[in-house]
């Protein structure tokens, strides 16, 4: 800002420079839409290879390990049923994407990631133990599935770490539950909540006002600019000996000749 209080023409000239590049990079992805499509679907395509890649490499070390303990009856068992499973709920992904409670869905992945922390607990104790790197604390004699299946072994280390694993978990959600509900209602605060979801057409009001004022802007900086440039071109030449006021002081002498 200037010392009258009107905009600098360096930011204007600036702005003004900033909103045509943009302006020129919207202009060029419009105006070759093969091109703009031809590297979205590369950069999905690479995305989707590495995940794919990523999970896959996973899946397959896990089926090695699986086999070499059970077999391949077992194994391909699995695989079976998990590509089915798979198959279901991509078809009702697809199919029914706008109605689906995608609350609840959360909730129950929720749920079967903690299962699977239970069970993956329970083996790495038991394997620590097979080694011979941590002791084993008998209390029983436990029927073999519930070892296999959600390794569920009778003794009093693996029963712990389990049991701490789901008290880390749950008591971590309680915690923020305290913190960002409970807490504040006691205090006669308003509770946190998640903002409600706007609608399209709020959304796309609020994109075209934004874009509005934005080229409002643009255009009244284009005009300032070019008045700036138009009294700068025709302003007079200054007689010789004789210096211009700075734009230190509005008021400011000229210099005295010599």
């Amino acid at each position: 800002m200037s010392d009258r209080g009107r905009p600098d023409p360096a930011g204007q000239l600036h702005l003004v420079d900033l909103l045509a590049h943009h302006h020129k990079r919207r202009k060029g992805l419009l105006s070759d839409p093969e091109t703009n499509l031809r590297a979205t679907l590369l950069g999905f395509g690479l995305l989707g290879f590495t995940s794919i890649y990523r999970e896959g490499f996973e899946v397959v070390i896990v089926l090695q390990s699986l086999r070499v303990t059970f077999g391949s009856s077992v194994v391909l068992e699995g695989v079976t049923l998990g590509a089915l499973f798979t198959a279901a709920v991509g078809v009702l992904t697809f199919s029914l994407h706008q109605k689906l409670p995608y609350k609840r869905l959360l909730i129950i992945t929720g749920g079967m990631l903690l299962l699977v922390l239970f069970v993956m607990v329970g083996e790495e104790v038991n394997e620590m133990q097979l080694a011979g790197w941590i002791g084993r604390t008998p209390i029983g004699h436990w029927p073999g599935w519930l070892g296999q299946w959600f390794s569920l072994f009778p003794n009093v280390e693996t029963i712990v770490a389990q049991t701490g694993a789901i008290v880390i978990v749950l008591g971590s959600y309680l915690l923020a539950e305290y913190l960002r509900v409970w807490r504040p209602r006691r205090r006669g605060l308003r509770a946190a909540r998640f903002a409600g979801e706007p609608s399209a057409t709020a959304a796309m009001a609020e994109v075209c006002a934004t874009a509005e004022t934005l080229a409002e802007s643009a255009a009244a900086a284009d005009a300032e600019m070019a008045q700036v440039l138009a009294r700068a071109a025709t302003a007079p030449a200054p007689p010789p000996g004789v210096v211009r006021p700075s734009s230190r002081g509005a008021g400011s002498a000229p210099a005295p000749r010599r």
